[in-house]
């Protein structure tokens, strides 16, 4: 961690004289255990399954034992997600939470986060009547043969998941990545 320290992001616990936490201390799997009750990690968790975000995830779950900068909860909440807790606790709520209701349910996000947008579209689609695309900007053989490729990848990573096995390492899923997108960093 760098030696100067925002001042905005000091995160104090309620109700205690300790020092302050910084963001990144949420990285450490012990700050998790020791300040988050199993049942607000579990709740974080399915409410980041469910499509929120991990900031107001975070606040929603565990920002009541906090007196801090929302921004400053928003880095932590990002750091609290590369901890092995919070993988095992997502790996757990997508098995528990119904596939059917967390669909329902990013739809609804989507709706709901796009509401303002979606005003905005309807006035603007309007200048779009006179609009004619060049050629060049609708997709073409080439990339519809990418994006095939990438679905392919992707369906191949799931089957090996469900199987409990990586067939594939790192450097030969970059190396296919890269050929998808035809790019070489020789």
């Amino acid at each position: 961690m760098p030696s100067t320290k925002n001042p905005l992001h000091a995160i104090r616990l309620c109700n205690q004289h300790q020092a302050p936490l910084q963001p990144g201390d949420f990285a450490a799997d012990c700050v998790s255990r020791v300040s988050f009750h199993p049942k607000a990690r579990r709740l974080h968790a399915m409410l980041r399954v469910v499509g929120f975000s991990a900031a107001e995830s975070f606040m929603a779950a565990f920002g009541k034992g906090y007196i801090a900068h929302p921004d400053a909860l928003a880095l932590a909440a990002d750091h609290y997600e590369t901890t092995l807790t919070f993988k095992r606790e997502l790996k757990e709520a997508l098995e528990t939470v119904d596939p059917q209701a967390r669909d329902n349910e990013l739809e609804r996000h989507v709706e709901m986060y796009s509401a303002a947008a979606n005003d905005a579209a309807m006035h603007l689609r309007v200048a779009l009547n006179a609009y004619e695309p060049e050629e060049y900007r609708y997709s073409n053989d080439a990339h519809q043969t990418a994006f095939a490729a990438i679905l392919e990848l992707r369906k191949e990573e799931i089957e090996e998941r469900a199987h409990g096995r990586s067939c594939v390492t790192l450097t030969e899923h970059e190396e296919r990545q890269n050929a998808l997108f035809g790019r070489s960093f020789e």
